[in-house]
């Protein structure tokens, strides 16, 4: 709210601006992964409770809820009074029910406790259909299941995760939570001990061997900037003896190792970029796993994250595209990359969320596709012998490419065909006139074609 308001009084062209702005956004990130690690730590908890305590804990917890459930209740019947409404208000708002908002939702929900759901109509009280009682009862056996719930002790207990998988997964998703806390704490906002005591927490939560070093260096660095040089002594020497071959211990060793470092992950980034316009989409997406975890804590990370992304959606399609740019969104969300992960979900995707087919006759432009095994040995012959073929054939301008479908299916295409009809005839002639070594081949709208490389719907459009 502080950040809120000052930056509503600044000149948004400001370095002030800016810098406040900066702050405000990376509390965003802050109250992500306090929250997180809230609601995890408490899981984990009574994962770790026995089962006696977990008795004790749910019966003290529905005793309580009980007790607030009746003081609602009581508050709710208070409200129901006029005076009671006037001496929770104002005497200015008093002189009119509706300008008071509290009263207004208590007499809300009031009125549907009484009366159900009732449309605005005349007749109201008598206008309840058969649908609409059913749908009521329905309503209300729901809402007596659920009191009966979560009045029980065997329901909470039973909602407490008891499988090793997802217990190990939940223990994943919390260390990073606090790894990320360490990170934010300590380079965005320069709260060092509140970083080392996330960053203490994390390694008593017996934390991935990928984690430890980093950690470790963090608190190293918090440390020296606490300006106690002898426990930063104790770390250095700590990750040069317990973890002599990362990246950690060769920059405390070299402090010109940094520096190498960072010129290291920009040229494997451009490497890595090379590939993806290759079409290299799933060695991207091996390669980006490995640096994102090489390179834990150091802002070349969201680059991989969101270049993993692209090739995933490549890949895999719109789905696992929209789970890929949704991670990056909750989880870097300060970043450029997080801001445009954001924008892409907001704006984009919706536009190409449709995954139904046009009519083949509706479309301008048309394409024959050639399917191949991607393993193929015969792709780039097919693809010179078409282009040597259609080079002859002045009356049309038409293009060839090699197109990626997914690990298994590669596509040789040809672009630029302007209806269903003529692009059958010339898929005739081709077969006439050279070695068509292809599975088969089909005719596809420009629209259609799009469609399939989207939502990887191939089989569908097949059928």
């Amino acid at each position: 709210m502080y950040y809120d308001s000052t930056l509503s009084k600044l000149n948004n062209k400001s370095r002030e601006f800016r810098k406040i702005k900066k702050k405000r956004e990376n509390l965003d990130d802050l109250i992500f992964y306090e929250t997180s690690i809230i609601e995890m730590d408490s899981i984990i908890n009574l994962v770790n409770m026995s089962d006696e305590n977990r008795i004790d804990f749910f019966t003290a917890y529905i005793a309580n809820l009980k007790e607030e459930m009746k003081k609602s209740e009581k508050k709710n019947n208070n409200l129901g009074s006029s005076n009671s409404v006037n001496s929770s208000i104002d005497s200015e708002s008093a002189l009119f029910y509706f300008y008071n908002s509290t009263a207004v939702a208590y007499g809300k929900n009031d009125f549907k406790n009484r009366w159900g759901d009732r449309r605005l109509e005349d007749n109201w009280r008598w206008s309840v259909t058969k649908a609409r009682v059913e749908k009521n009862n329905t309503q209300n056996k729901e809402t007596l299941l659920n009191q009966d719930s979560i009045f029980s002790v065997d329901y909470y207990i039973g909602l407490i995760p008891n499988d090793n998988v997802k217990i190990d997964s939940l223990n994943e998703k919390r260390n990073d939570a606090y790894f990320r806390l360490g990170s934010i704490y300590k380079d965005q906002f320069e709260e060092f001990q509140i970083s080392n005591d996330r960053l203490f927490e994390l390694l008593e939560n017996n934390p991935s061997e990928n984690l430890i070093p980093p950690t470790k260096y963090f608190i190293y660095k918090n440390f020296l900037s606490l300006n106690t040089p002898s426990k930063a002594k104790e770390f250095k020497e700590d990750i040069i003896l317990n973890h002599g071959n990362s990246k950690y211990a060769q920059i405390l060793l070299d402090p010109n190792a940094a520096s190498k470092e960072k010129q290291n992950s920009s040229e494997i980034y451009q490497n890595l970029y090379l590939d993806f316009n290759n079409q290299r989409y799933s060695e991207v997406i091996e390669k980006c796993d490995r640096y994102i975890l090489d390179f834990n804590g150091e802002p070349i990370v969201t680059k991989f994250e969101f270049l993993k992304a692209l090739a995933i959606a490549r890949v895999y399609g719109f789905k696992e595209y929209k789970k890929a740019l949704s991670f990056i969104k909750l989880n870097y969300s300060s970043t450029s990359e997080g801001k445009e992960a954001e924008r892409i979900l907001d704006e984009v995707l919706p536009l190409v969320k449709n995954d139904k087919f046009v009519s083949k006759n509706l479309s301008n432009n048309y394409k024959i596709v050639y399917k191949f095994d991607s393993s193929s040995s015969s792709i780039n012959k097919q693809t010179n012998e078409l282009k040597k073929y259609i080079d002859n054939v002045d009356y049309l301008d038409l293009t060839v490419s090699e197109d990626f479908y997914n690990n298994i299916i590669t596509f040789v295409v040809v672009h630029g065909l302007k209806s269903y009809d003529g692009s059958l005839g010339l898929a005739e002639r081709l077969e006439n006139s050279i070695d068509i070594q292809a599975k088969s081949f089909f005719v596809i709208s420009t629209e259609n074609y799009k469609t399939i490389q989207i939502h990887k719907n191939l089989d569908k459009f097949e059928k």
